[in-house]
């Protein structure tokens, strides 16, 4: 069963987080490129903090041109993409994907149980749970073509799975790095979730490919 005082942690921290995303979305300008800025430096210095913790600061030095890329690539997306042709609607269109596959797959994963998704990567995650969150994106997806031009209803739920595809990636490869850290969560600032890099792990691998497919293939769709 899902523990209850965590899922409520969750609800509270989601009820307060995806407004403030969206405010600064819409804004955009200055402030929004600011508090991109400002995401970006807190995922690097989380990153430190937790190397730092686990006496593993050489794998900083080592590594340091991988991390921020995995963490400046999706950044610089975020904000071009935002700042494209018709990018407010696809940022948003974007971010819900990624966050109701996040949320589907949570509660579908937690009702339905079965086989694992990648158990050696993740315990907690099932085959359902994907499932469920790649269903639910397709029921976005249908209501938002609605109020898209020059595609197929096809051709953008395909574009709905290949982001949701990437976000669930996104997640499995933070586990991945979290099960060689041996840590449970990247932090506690976010209550309920942990850290930002467990936030925020499926758009570090959905944005880029949301800015591609939205900035470069499909500039017109909405």
């Amino acid at each position: 069963m899902i523990e209850l005082a965590n899922l409520k942690k969750r609800i509270i921290s989601a009820a307060i987080l995806i407004p403030l995303v969206l405010f600064a979305v819409a804004l955009g300008g200055f402030v929004f490129n600011l508090l991109v800025a400002i995401f970006a430096l807190s995922l690097f210095y989380e990153a430190f903090l937790i190397l730092k913790k686990q006496k593993k600061l050489a794998l900083l030095e080592k590594h340091i041109g991988y991390l921020l890329a995995y963490i400046a690539i999706p950044s610089a997306c975020l904000i071009s993409l935002r700042n494209s042709a018709g990018g407010v609607d696809a940022l948003i269109f974007s971010l819900a994907l990624v966050w109701i596959t996040d949320i589907a797959g949570f509660f579908g994963g937690k009702h339905f149980g079965g086989p694992k998704l990648a158990e050696k990567i993740s315990p907690n995650k099932t085959i359902s749970g994907a499932v469920s969150g790649l269903i639910a994106c397709i029921l976005v997806a249908a209501v938002t073509f609605l109020f898209t031009n020059n595609i197929s209803f096809l051709g953008f739920i395909a574009i709905a799975l290949v982001i949701s595809i990437f976000a669930q990636l996104g997640d499995l490869f933070e586990s991945f790095l979290k099960r060689k850290l041996a840590i449970k969560d990247s932090g506690n600032l976010i209550p309920g979730h942990g850290g930002l890099f467990d936030r925020v792990d499926g758009l570090l691998f959905a944005l880029p490919i949301a800015y591609l497919i939205f900035s470069l293939t499909y500039s017109n769709i909405f």
